[in-house]
């Protein structure tokens, strides 16, 4: 809630995309929930706040004495992903219709990057999967249900 919010809010390089293009914007116990990317690139203006408490969190956990610092297992950073699951501040939400990535266009390019990386040609992964891609960006995120 706040001035901030809003600002990063109103770049829609800083928001989660669905396949259809929405970004999941959902009211939790009267607050709107805003669905930020999962894209981890410095240059997003939502991930310098990101990173820059992630900095902060590991500069204490470092100041911790030793002892304290040897108990500690693990820091999850996976917060609460509301926004996948539709109709979620009416009970838990429609589990049947979660969607559980980000399809914005930086996102589906990331994919295909990927792919072009791991198969190093277009050919090696047509052969991999059986496909006939003419070229990486003809290739879509998935985007169906996997379960």
């Amino acid at each position: 809630v706040g001035p901030l919010t809003r600002e990063l809010s109103a770049d829609p390089r800083n928001l989660l995309q669905l396949p259809d293009g929405r970004s999941p914007v959902v009211e939790y116990f009267g607050n709107r929930v805003v669905p930020y990317t999962l894209l981890t690139d410095p240059s997003i203006p939502v991930n310098r706040y990101r990173f820059e408490a992630l900095r902060y969190v590991a500069q204490r956990l470092q100041a911790l004495p030793a002892a304290v610092r040897n108990r500690i297992v693990a820091v999850t950073l996976a917060g609460e992903v509301h926004q996948m699951f539709p109709d979620f501040e009416n009970g838990m939400g429609d589990h049947a219709a979660q969607v559980t990535t980000d399809y914005s266009p930086a996102s589906v390019e990331g994919f295909r990057a990927f792919l072009a990386k791991r198969y190093g040609s277009l050919q090696a992964l047509n052969a991999q999967l059986g496909s006939a891609f003419t070229s990486f960006p003809e290739i879509q995120a998935p985007a169906r249900d996997a379960r």
